[in-house]
């Protein structure tokens, strides 16, 4: 991957250094030990992020400083992460073929790149609307030092959840849930749901607190490992349930369920039964004929399986909504593609539907539940 010219780095990275301690990070770090080293002075190996650090500098997604040093406690600044996010989709090359003359239609934009100040940002920042990491709404915060909250919306948007962000309404978990503005809690919740943005020791979420670099390479490498195990076909989803042949078995299981189009609804369906079906009852019984237990209720089958985010579903995943707007899980249903779902409903009974806006407007969350050996 290309590296930005020297000079550049200076520009961008210039900030005071701080005084230099190595208080234990506030963040719930949990990730596993993979570099046992660290190529910076200022950050030994047994510092609490060294190998986040680490990593992130091998894959040439976060770096250090000219002098050796990565300034560990120094805030991370908005132009710094939006240079993280975009060389993590690995999108840097299209960010050094922009044409420098570019205009940046964003608040704060004139000032930063005044007079060609900067000029070597725009790419940067040009990708990073393209791919909708940043809005054209926001402020170029250039030099500033980047807010948590901020950070959280570039990763969860570089992750592609923003719909699941946005389709999250619900209180969050947090301490300080009621600090966080009402329209950017469903960022904060999705973060945490995948674990790439948590929450302080004491529960807090500190939506506008300043991240550090340390904290900022931690977050990158939890990210990278999300969008690396999403998008690689040698890291796909694992669950529980291993087959030889997944797609065979989600056929079989698909298969049954058509079986029994025409069925009618019934709320609080016998699963043991298949005269009549709601929504979960259907999903329960048809994977366990193919011997694939699930729990009975909607809300506890989208803990049975792993997590997969709107942009990744397969067929025969299980794709949960909230109908109601309350916050409630309340339907499931199998996803065929993405114009099709499979079914028990009030109107239909069970049957194939279109994956309309009211279906896609009520999205809570997905799960895999067959995956390949």
């Amino acid at each position: 991957m290309k590296k930005i010219p020297l000079i550049c780095i200076a520009a961008l990275l210039l900030i005071t250094a701080p005084n230099i301690g190595y208080a234990e990070n506030e963040d719930d770090y949990s990730g596993d030990e993979r570099v046992n080293r660290t190529s910076f002075i200022d950050v030994p190996g047994d510092y609490w992020s060294a190998d986040s650090i680490e990593l992130m500098r091998t894959k040439e997604i976060f770096n250090g400083y000219d002098d050796g040093t990565f300034k560990p406690l120094n805030d991370v600044t908005w132009m710094q992460t939006i240079i993280t996010a975009v060389r993590m989709l690995d999108l840097e090359d299209r960010a050094f073929a922009v044409d420098p003359s570019v205009s940046i239609n964003m608040p704060g934009a004139g000032s930063y790149f005044y007079s060609d100040r900067n000029d070597w940002a725009k790419g940067y920042v040009a990708v990073a609307l393209e791919e909708g990491i940043v809005k054209e709404n926001e402020y170029v915060g250039g030099n500033a030092s980047a807010e948590r909250m901020w950070v959280t919306k570039v990763l969860v948007r570089a992750l592609n959840l923003e719909r699941e962000a946005l389709s999250t309404n619900e209180s969050t978990t947090f301490t300080d849930d009621s600090e966080i503005i009402e329209e950017e809690r469903g960022y904060a919740a999705v973060a945490n749901k995948y674990g790439i943005v948590t929450g302080k020791k004491d529960g807090s979420f500190q939506p506008d607190a300043h991240i550090t670099r340390a904290q900022m390479a931690t977050v990158m490498d939890r990210a990278h490992q999300k969008y690396t195990e999403w998008n690689d076909p040698e890291n796909a989803f694992t669950t529980n349930i291993l087959s030889k042949d997944a797609g065979a078995l989600v056929d079989k299981v698909i298969k049954t369920g058509e079986s029994y189009q025409g069925a009618p609804y019934l709320f609080g369906a016998d699963p043991g039964q298949t005269e009549e079906f709601d929504c979960s009852s259907f999903t329960k019984r048809i994977f366990e004929e193919h011997g694939i237990e699930l729990p009975r209720v909607s809300r506890n089958q989208i803990e049975a399986g792993l997590p997969v985010p709107e942009l990744y579903l397969t067929r025969g995943d299980l794709v949960f909504f909230d109908t109601d707007v309350d916050g409630i899980i309340n339907h499931v249903a199998i996803y065929i593609n993405e114009n099709s779902l499979l079914h028990a409903t009030r109107t239909l009974g069970v049957n194939y539907t279109e994956y309309t806006s009211y279906w896609r407007n009520a999205f809570v969350g997905a799960v895999r539940v067959v995956e390949d050996e």
